[in-house]
C-alpha cells in the first residue's frame, strides 16, 4: 500500500503544470519529507531507500520528457530522478512479490545516511558526486523483442546503450523467458578512474539481451 501510495502521488504530481519547471523538486519537498519520516527511511529526489528499486523504475507517460536545464538556487538533480525532467511519468509494472532485486545498487542516501532533498537551502554544497548511484553496468545485445522506453526518443544517441539491471522476475513467462528490469544508461566521462554514466531510459529485457556473462563494471550514475 505504501508503494502504491507514493507511486500514485508522484505520477499525479508529474502531470501538474508548474509555472516554473525549475520548481519541480522544490514544490513537493514538504510532502516528500513527511513520506521519508513516515517510511522510516532516507531518500530524496523521488527516491526512498526502502523502496529504491521500484523508485528507479519510472518511465515517461507521454511522447517525451524534456530535461530541465537549470533549477532554482542552482540545485543539482540527477538523471536517475524523474524530477530532472518536465513531463508526466508512470512506474514500470512489476508484480509484487515476483521480482528479485539487485543488491549491488547503492544509492547516495545509503552512503550519506541522510536525505539530500532539493531546495534552495538544502541544495547548497551538494556536489554531483554526492548524488551518484553506484551499480554494475552491462552491455546490451540486440534488443529485438525487448521493451525499450527512452526518456526522450528525439534525442540523438551516437553510442551503444548499456544498462543497469535493477531486478528480474522470479519466474518465466509463457515463452519461457525471464524479465529483466533495467535502467538504460550512456557513458559520459571518466572521473578518477571511475566510469560515469547518465540515465536515458528504462527497459524490460530478456536474459539473452544482456551480456551478463561478460566482465562486471562498477560505475557511477549521475
Amino acid at each position: 500500500m505504501r508503494i502504491e501510495l507514493f507511486q500514485d502521488l508522484y505520477e499525479r504530481y508529474s502531470r501538474l503544470t508548474l509555472s516554473f519547471p525549475s520548481d519541480r523538486p522544490i514544490a513537493i519537498k514538504g510532502l516528500e519529507s513527511r513520506l521519508i519520516d513516515t517510511f522510516g527511511t532516507t531518500g530524496g529526489y523521488g527516491v526512498f531507500d526502502k523502496y529504491l528499486h521500484r523508485c528507479l523504475l519510472w518511465q515517461r507517460a507521454g511522447k517525451a520528457l524534456k530535461h530541465i536545464e537549470a533549477f532554482r538556487g542552482g540545485n543539482l538533480v540527477p538523471s536517475w530522478s524523474w524530477m530532472a525532467y518536465d513531463g508526466p511519468i508512470r512506474y514500470t509494472t512489476v508484480p509484487f512479490g515476483k521480482a528479485s532485486w539487485n543488491e549491488d545498487i547503492t544509492s547516495p542516501f545509503t552512503k550519506t545516511g541522510q536525505a539530500l532533498r532539493g531546495s534552495e537551502h538544502e541544495g547548497e554544497g551538494i556536489s554531483t558526486s554526492m548524488l551518484e548511484l553506484e551499480a554494475p553496468v552491462w552491455d546490451i545485445f540486440d534488443t529485438k523483442d525487448g521493451q525499450i522506453i527512452l526518456d526522450d526518443p528525439s534525442r540523438t544517441i551516437d553510442q551503444a546503450l548499456q544498462c543497469v539491471v535493477v531486478g528480474n522476475g522470479k519466474t518465466t513467462n509463457i515463452n519461457g523467458r525471464q524479465a529483466y528490469y533495467v535502467l538504460l544508461v550512456l557513458f559520459i566521462t571518466n572521473v578518477n578512474e571511475n566510469q560515469v554514466y547518465e540515465r536515458v531510459g528504462v527497459g524490460v529485457l530478456d536474459r539473452r539481451h544482456i551480456a551478463l556473462d561478460g566482465k562486471q563494471r562498477m560505475a557511477k550514475i549521475r
